[in-house]
């Protein structure tokens, strides 16, 4: 005989790209014990299923919190974004909101609470029959826009990260059977506020031609257009073969005369401006008070039908080049005297689509791939991904 109620832990969480998808799936007894991976996804995604007057859920699951720890998830795009369609820029007001929310139903055993381990020490929060959790948050701010650039809000939701146990009973008379053991799992953290960043980078060329040339018109003052709250794709850490990828720190693309990064949205820049054969390429924020040394002139290479290219620095007149013995993955990026001849300074551009913040639209991005190393131009991968000058490397394709 069914409890009168034996409803299962529902969890609507607040997920990362790599925890499972919600997706309803079929409850279809099996022999064997499915993945660890598989159990957690369905016990976040159960299905009701009815015995006579009897309602209760499949699977029916038990949860027992390993650890627990406080995190952001993945950002969300939220409220206007502004775009400066002119080279002066301008100010406007961006305006934001954000809501969280989650609900959690635990079944019970003949009139006893069931024992759910530590979860309501972790989530923060008792839960008896039903608990849920909803917090909205608005935003506003007078943010200045550079000239060609696009402005927005960020949201990240507190969440905790917690590591569970899953026990399942997929009512195919093994009982508690089937078990996953550190699953990783989110829930809303009433207890801290969510992150709200104002982020700003230039236009690409492709949209000042596909935005701002397509009733945005250049030249006409500051535009603002709206785009909806949406997840943000993961950044990349190997190139895929999807369609459009997420922004990655190999991937450039173009913006009035400068070389871009998708991740870190700022331009490859002569540090310091100096001429020196050696002088270390870095990422700076792309601005006009630094034009020359942000600008690359692509000059095309002698090598047969493959279009390769020296990238020339526009202020020193010298060429991007990899230093040291060359070959090394880490090895920085330098400004040398242009040598027509050596392979050292001829780069490949690869084609891949980007979607990057705040449209995440497809549009032209590309990898610089050295003809004698065959690596690919990157941000520091370990220490300076986003850090205001820090070196350019040279890191495998992975393509």
């Amino acid at each position: 005989m069914k409890p009168i109620v034996r409803k299962v832990l529902a969890i609507m969480l607040v997920m990362s790209a790599a925890v499972v998808s919600a997706v309803v799936v079929s409850a279809t007894p099996a022999l064997a014990d499915r993945p660890p991976a598989r159990i957690a996804e369905d016990c976040a995604n159960a299905r009701p299923a009815m015995q006579g007057d009897y309602l209760y859920w499949v699977p029916d699951c038990r949860v027992d919190v390993i650890s627990g720890t406080e995190t952001y998830a993945a950002p969300k795009v939220v409220g206007q974004v502004a775009l400066a369609c002119n080279s002066s820029g301008g100010s406007t007001t961006v305006n934001a909101s954000s809501t969280t929310s989650t609900s959690f139903s635990f079944g019970l055993d003949i009139g006893g609470k069931r024992k759910f381990g530590d979860l309501e020490g972790q989530v923060g929060a008792k839960l008896g029959w039903t608990w849920s959790w909803s917090q909205s948050r608005g935003w506003a701010v007078s943010v200045r826009i550079p000239g060609w650039s696009v402005g927005w809000i960020e949201s990240r939701d507190a969440v905790r990260k917690l590591v569970v146990n899953i026990k399942a009973d997929y009512d195919d008379g093994r009982g508690f059977a089937e078990k996953a053991k550190d699953q990783v799992i989110y829930a809303p953290n009433p207890n801290k506020d969510n992150l709200w960043v104002l982020r700003s980078r230039p236009l690409t060329d492709w949209e000042i031609k596909n935005r701002c040339g397509n009733g945005l018109a250049a030249g006409t003052g500051l535009k603002v257009t709206s785009v909806p709250t949406s997840e943000a794709p993961v950044a990349a850490e190997v190139s895929a073969q999807a369609a459009t990828y997420g922004p990655d720190f190999r991937f450039w693309t173009k913006s009035q005369g400068r070389l871009l990064s998708t991740y870190s949205f700022k331009c490859m820049t002569v540090h310091n401006g100096a001429s020196a054969d050696g002088t270390r390429i870095v990422q700076n924020d792309c601005k006009p008070d630094r034009p020359k040394e942000q600008l690359w002139e692509t000059v095309k290479r002698p090598d047969g039908p493959v279009p390769y290219v020296m990238y020339k620095n526009s202020k020193t007149k010298k060429c991007l080049d990899v230093s040291g013995n060359e070959q090394a993955d880490g090895l920085p990026l330098e400004l040398y005297t242009c040598v027509p001849t050596a392979p050292v300074q001829s780069w490949l551009t690869e084609s891949v689509t980007a979607g990057m913040p705040p449209f995440y639209e497809g549009q032209p991005a590309f990898f610089l791939r050295n003809k004698k190393t065959a690596k690919c131009g990157s941000l520091d991968f370990y220490n300076g991904l986003e850090v205001e000058g820090s070196r350019l490397m040279q890191y495998p394709c992975h393509r």
